[in-house]
């Protein structure tokens, strides 16, 4: 993939998180009406962060072009395009230069480091690396499933290993801030 089509591919994908967000904070607005709750800015723009970077990751990764995402794919031909075999799709990258594998690896564990860090940040029960291990698989399996039924990428077994290791990544970045303000709320 160029420049071009990961500008092209951001733009929506941001685009996309802000009209999530504008719907987010008007349910957030609502519902502290109808709780009578007092409005918490911090708590408010970090679950605001969360629910913009999880749609922009859910555009990018699974609806991509929506005249892709709304017809379910050929079975047979999805099956055959599933990578099962680890390490095998890192490995050919490798191969075909260094932007190729820099792209596969560092983006896949790029996108799911927000993930690790925001996590235990909006709630609290993801608070140890057993949480954050278990959500990020699930989390990564289910795009690889949706990609699978959808047919808007390749599902593949080292995405979901990059973007786990990119989650626990994002983990210990987010204990390592957490232990030097260890004084004040993350």
């Amino acid at each position: 993939m160029n420049i071009i089509n990961i500008l092209y591919f951001s733009k929506r994908a941001i685009s996309f998180s802000i009209v999530i967000g504008i719907i987010f904070s008007l349910y957030y607005i609502t519902k502290l009406k109808i709780t009578k709750s007092s409005f918490k800015t911090k708590s408010f723009f970090v679950q605001l962060i969360y629910v913009c970077y999880l749609s922009a990751l859910i555009q990018i990764t699974i609806i991509r072009d929506w005249k892709n995402f709304i017809s379910i794919s050929d079975i047979s031909y999805s099956i055959k395009t599933v990578q099962y075999i680890p390490l095998t799709t890192t490995k050919l990258v490798l191969y075909m230069g260094i932007g190729s594998f820099i792209y596969h690896v560092i983006g896949n564990m790029f996108w799911f480091v927000p993930l690790g860090f925001l996590s235990p940040i909006v709630s609290k029960k993801f608070n140890e690396i057993k949480k954050i291990l278990i959500l990020s698989c699930i989390f990564s399996f289910t795009i690889e499933l949706f990609q699978f039924l959808f047919n808007s990428g390749v599902s593949d077994i080292d995405d979901i290993i990059l973007n786990v290791l990119g989650s626990l990544f994002g983990y210990y970045c987010y204990r390592l801030c957490k232990f030097k303000h260890k004084n004040e709320d993350l």
